[in-house]
């Protein structure tokens, strides 16, 4: 019995029970860079000139909103200064096009059935 009570004071000894603390310093980590995707949506704003509009850091400027003619009053695509960090998602009727660039036209042409109207349009960076 006494040999076992031994034992296990070695095995104690052994993991470190009973010893003090030893003070460590911890360096600091270097700074993280996060980037936070910011995003605007356009609803009322879809058809406005001049429009600039900021999404985080970037700038957005619309220079053309684009119609089947000049008589029609439903935009179909538009022209744009959209840096390449930009990237865009245009609403039109229920269907979604992503996208990235400068311009846009509805994939679906100028007039007819399948064409809608952007309804809104959402910008985003990161």
């Amino acid at each position: 019995m006494l040999r076992l009570a031994a034992l296990g004071v070695m095995a104690l000894g052994f993991l470190g029970v009973g010893r003090q603390a030893q003070q460590v310093t911890a360096k600091p980590a270097p700074a993280a860079t996060v980037k936070i995707k910011a995003c605007v949506r356009l609803e009322h704003e879809v058809g406005q000139l001049p429009l600039e509009v900021r999404v985080g850091d970037q700038t957005v400027r619309f220079v053309q909103w684009k119609a089947a003619d000049e008589k029609a009053t439903e935009l179909i695509g538009f022209t744009a200064e959209i840096p390449s960090e930009v990237h865009w998602t245009v609403e039109a009727g229920d269907e979604r096009f992503d996208g990235n660039g400068d311009d846009w036209l509805n994939p679906h042409g100028v007039v007819g059935p399948k064409v809608k109207p952007i309804r809104a349009m959402t910008l985003c960076a990161n």
